[in-house]
């Protein structure tokens, strides 16, 4: 099988899989050739690989989780109407600024709740470099033991019955 023909499988896959799950099958999808999806994942790699670099310069890179505080619950939701794919992603790199390159790249990366603001959580996003999970790992388990969350609940909470807490 031709590396074109590979592409427009894993197309039809990905738009095929939007409308199985139900998330947003009015949804527009973009036409995409092989060429360009190949070229696009070149361009994914060769970020991938400058975010992996960069990370090596330093033990951890702290950064908000969100460009704001606490969102409304669902705002961020994959079922959520948009007009198109754009939109969709526009608005999570917008509001998830500091982490949506982490969840491309693979890198290693926890969020950590250290601050409320008005009874909600203010995570912080610590991400470390390639193959640094256990020290990752450590400093985020540090920072919870100083600032512990466990405890912690807004004015309003959802309880599931029958659970014991």
């Amino acid at each position: 099988m031709k590396a074109g023909a590979i592409a427009a499988a894993i197309l039809h896959t990905f738009a095929k899989r939007w409308d199985i799950r139900g998330q947003s099958p009015s949804i527009s999808m973009p036409t995409i050739s092989p060429e360009a999806y190949l070229a696009t994942l070149d361009h994914m790699n060769l970020f991938c690989r400058r975010m992996a670099h960069a990370a090596d310069a330093f033990d951890a890179i702290i950064s908000p989780v969100f460009a704001s505080p606490a969102l409304p619950h669902g705002v961020l939701s994959h079922d959520r109407s948009v007009d198109s794919v754009a939109e969709f992603f526009a608005d999570v790199f917008r509001r998830a600024a500091f982490t949506v390159q982490y969840n491309l790249t693979g890198q290693p990366a926890v969020s950590v709740p250290l601050h409320v603001l008005d009874g909600l959580p203010i995570g912080t996003h610590i991400a470390g470099r390639p193959g640094g999970e256990e020290s990752l790992l450590s400093l985020a388990a540090t920072l919870e033991s100083a600032r512990p969350w466990r405890d912690t609940r807004p004015a309003v909470s959802a309880t599931r019955t029958g659970v014991s807490t």
